[in-house]
């Protein structure tokens, strides 16, 4: 990742900024909304335990270090992923997340959660999200 943010790097005009956006190194949640009440269905699992987030942030601080960028500002924010129904919402994910893992116990939860709540209740898969921005140096 280090090699890709060269590669940005020589792209970039002097003083131009670099925004890295990514989810943070958490598991995401899995929230049935009722009425503006969250009920936890549960956590996100990833068969890889996140290892992608602990790589780009070290390559970014890696460049950091190596003095291609000088960090300025950084922010999270909610990223939320709506739905009607579990199934919704698991067949968006398996399209967008190949390495998620929705067992059938979460699956089991969101449903009677869904179930128990009133009309117009949805589930919601919430991921803090982290942007930095960086100045070319």
């Amino acid at each position: 990742m280090v090699h890709a943010l060269r590669a940005v790097h020589g792209l970039l005009r002097p003083a131009a900024v670099l925004v890295d956006i990514r989810p943070l190194d958490e598991r995401a949640e899995f929230l049935v909304i009722d009425r503006g009440a969250e009920r936890l269905a549960g956590l996100m699992q990833e068969t890889d335990e996140g290892i992608e987030y602990r790589q780009a942030e070290a390559a970014m601080r890696h460049a950091i270090t190596e003095g291609l960028f000088a960090f300025e500002a950084d922010r999270s924010f909610p990223f939320i992923h709506h739905a009607r129904s579990f199934p919704e919402l698991r067949g968006y994910l398996e399209d967008i997340w190949s390495d998620a893992v929705m067992g059938p116990e979460l699956e089991r939860e969101a449903g009677w959660l869904l179930a128990s709540a009133g009309p117009g209740a949805e589930i919601v898969l919430r991921e803090t999200g982290w942007m930095k921005k960086l100045r070319r140096r």
